[in-house]
C-alpha cells in the first residue's frame, strides 16, 4: 500500500467528492426552487427558512436539524407546505434530486430500510422519481452501491 492508501481506498475518495459536488448542486437548486414557489405565499425571509428546512429533510433522509425543529411555528408551516412545493418542482430537478439521494445513500451507506421509506415518501409527494422513472446513475456508482439504484426501481408503486 503506497503512503496515500489503497487505489479502493483512492477510488473510494473520489467517488464520494464527486458525489458531495453533485449533491451540493441539486440542494442548492432544490432550495432556489422551494424558495421561488414559496416567497408568494410567505413572503422571501420565511421562504428561505421553510426552503432551508426541506433541503436538509429530503438530502438527509428525512432527517431534521435540532435548531430547526425547535421552532414550532417552521415546522407547522414546512409540514404543511412541503408536498405542495415538492411536487410542484420541475421534473428535471426532481430527476436530479432522486439521482442524488441514490448517489448519497451508496456513499452514506443508509440502511436499505431508510433510504427505502424516504424514497417512498418523497415520490409519494410527487417528488422522487423511483419504479422505471429512476434515472440510471449504474455508471457513476461503484459495484458495491449498485443496489440503492435498483432499490429505486423496485419502488413503482409503493409510494
Amino acid at each position: 500500500m503506497s503512503i496515500f492508501g489503497s487505489g479502493k481506498e483512492l477510488e473510494r475518495q473520489a467517488f464520494v467528492r464527486k458525489v458531495a459536488h453533485f449533491v451540493n448542486s441539486a440542494r442548492t437548486e432544490l432550495y432556489a426552487s422551494c424558495e421561488a414557489i414559496l416567497a408568494a405565499r410567505v413572503g422571501r425571509p420565511l421562504a428561505g427558512e421553510i426552503a432551508d428546512v426541506i433541503g436538509t429533510y429530503v438530502f438527509r433522509f428525512g432527517e431534521i436539524r435540532p435548531e430547526q425543529r425547535a421552532n414550532k411555528n417552521l415546522m407547522q408551516l414546512f409540514e404543511v407546505e412541503r408536498p405542495r412545493v415538492l411536487a410542484g418542482c420541475e421534473d428535471t430537478l426532481k430527476a436530479r434530486a432522486t439521482a442524488a439521494l441514490i448517489l448519497l445513500g451508496a456513499t452514506r451507506e443508509v440502511s436499505l430500510q431508510t433510504f427505502r421509506q424516504h424514497l417512498v415518501s418523497l415520490a409519494a409527494e410527487g417528488f422522487a422519481k423511483v419504479g422505471e422513472q429512476a434515472p440510471d446513475v449504474r455508471a457513476e456508482l461503484p459495484q458495491d452501491g449498485q443496489f440503492y439504484f435498483y432499490e429505486a426501481g423496485l419502488l413503482a408503486g409503493q409510494e
